[in-house]
């Protein structure tokens, strides 16, 4: 059967459009699952889910090999995971679609000066320069490599850097205070530790260290007081305890060195040893009544309740406003089958909690 001219170039016009409409769909389908792929790997980020995230994530590259903030988020999570190699492999890739892009760059500084690599990490980071000049965490990383290559003066620079950017960061005053410190400058040193530990009062290492420079600087008094607001906020930094015990024997102090050497042996897990160090201090010095707690602490990890009562009770008597013993002390009653001991604490307890809030 023969087909005019006109049918023929009818069925060519529609064949055309359909061609162009299945290339179009081809297309366009192409593209939304990426974005369908990447949407969903970042509600799945957000829900916790990292595994599925991470298969998502590489379907949405899969799907559009030039999505740039696929590439960037997976990058992120492999150098969260400590997946270095992964994150190289994948970041480079991603730089030869995007040469400048700050996020690769940045990322790989960072694993780089992880792994020791501090020059190869500069490099980097000076690529991320070029992108973005107002990035505080960017000089702060910068200043760290230099540390690493004792390279103190161009670190400072750095340091200082960061903080005309952010200078409410307590990291960055916490690391610029320890490079001062490393110097020698204690003074400066000690004014950005304080600056750190005002922005965020339980930091727990920035006391530690502004006692050991408080220390070094010959200041005993201040060095004390700083080191047992270390341990007040982390009661397991071992160094805080030698350097108490340090300035205490400085001080012939037999009773509290007696008692911050058992310290430091119970935070070393040597319980047991730690008993007769409490003990000598509570014996030449009975009104101390942190030696008396620590004992009775240490008894009742050996479960020894009854002589941890006997001196979490002289601990009590000696600072009869010592809430946190009165509390250790129920749990010993507790353990004990001491009920009517136990609701007395109970009510001394509440007494004090409510002075407290009164307060």
């Amino acid at each position: 059967m023969k087909v005019s001219s006109v049918q023929t170039q009818s069925f060519m016009i529609l064949r055309l459009m359909l061609i162009l409409a299945l290339g179009i769909c081809s297309y366009s389908c192409s593209e939304n699952s990426s974005k369908d792929f990447y949407i969903q790997a970042e509600k799945a980020t957000t829900d916790g889910d990292i595994a599925k995230a991470i298969s998502l994530y590489k379907s949405a590259i899969e799907a559009d090999e030039s999505f740039i903030e696929a590439y960037q988020k997976l990058g992120t999570i492999y150098y969260l995971q400590n997946s270095y190699e992964e994150a190289i492999s994948l970041l480079n890739s991603l730089l030869t679609m995007s040469p400048t892009n700050f996020d690769a760059h940045f990322i790989l500084g960072n694993i780089y000066s992880k792994t020791g690599k501090y020059t190869k990490a500069l490099n980097h980071y000076e690529q991320a320069l070029t992108t973005n000049t107002n990035d505080a965490k960017l000089y702060q990383n910068m200043a760290s490599a230099y540390v690493n290559l004792d390279n103190t003066q161009l670190a400072l620079n750095f340091y200082n850097k960061a903080l005309s950017i952010a200078p409410k960061d307590q990291e960055i005053h916490y690391d610029l205070a320890n490079t001062l410190a490393r110097k020698g400058n204690y003074s400066e040193a000690l004014q950005h530790y304080q600056s750190a530990v005002q922005l965020r009062p339980d930091y727990a290492e920035a006391w530690l260290f502004m006692g050991v420079t408080f220390f070094k600087s010959g200041n005993n008094a201040d060095a004390e007081r700083v080191f047992k607001m270390a341990i007040s906020f982390n009661p397991s930094m071992t160094l805080a305890y030698k350097y108490l015990a340090a300035i205490a024997k400085s001080n012939k102090d037999l009773a509290s060195y007696n008692n911050y050497t058992g310290m430091i042996l119970a935070a070393d897990k040597k319980t047991l040893e730690s008993i007769p160090y409490f003990l000598e201090a509570a014996k030449i010095n009975p009104s101390l009544y942190e030696a008396h707690f620590n004992a009775g602490l240490a008894y009742f990890a050996i479960n020894n309740s009854l002589d941890a009562a006997r001196h979490l009770e002289l601990c009590v008597q000696t600072k009869p406003d010592f809430l946190e013993a009165y509390k250790q002390l129920e749990i010993v009653y507790n353990q004990l089958g001491d009920s009517k001991k136990q609701e007395n604490i109970k009510n001394i307890i509440h007494s004090l909690e409510n002075k407290i809030v009164s307060k």
